[in-house]
């Protein structure tokens, strides 16, 4: 173990959990947790992606949730969440179903979104 890594894990037991920033690294390796569950070997953007956080360093809030809709096959559409805690590589997936259009795809992963914005989560940009 490094010293950069016990000084992170020794802040963590003092202060409870880091704030981090997002990164676009992050976003990349949230993408291929998600291509990876579905079997999609597909590098193209998804047709639908959110990525949204909660960032209170007061509640010791530091999480991310993605969601993204991919095209599977010719005529299917799948919705996903990925979460987790930013900056930690555990990705979680949560499948939301498989469709016959993108927009009921879309529309799936909008509710569950705004479900988790009206818990206190934020639309976040990349930098």
């Amino acid at each position: 173990m490094n010293v950069s890594m016990i000084s992170k894990i020794a802040s963590e037991i003092v202060a409870g959990m880091m704030v981090l920033d997002p990164t676009r690294q992050q976003s990349r390796t949230i993408l291929k947790a998600l291509r990876s569950y579905y079997g999609i070997d597909i590098v193209q953007d998804p047709p639908y992606r959110e990525y949204i956080t909660k960032r209170v360093p007061e509640e010791n809030a530091n999480k991310f949730h993605y969601f993204v809709v991919f095209p599977k096959g010719e005529d299917n559409f799948v919705a996903a969440n990925a979460w987790g805690r930013i900056g930690y590589p555990k990705v979680r997936v949560t499948p939301l179903g498989e469709f016959s259009t993108k927009q009921q795809a879309i529309n799936v992963a909008e509710n569950k979104m705004n479900r988790k914005v009206s818990e206190g989560y934020e639309d976040t940009p990349l930098a």
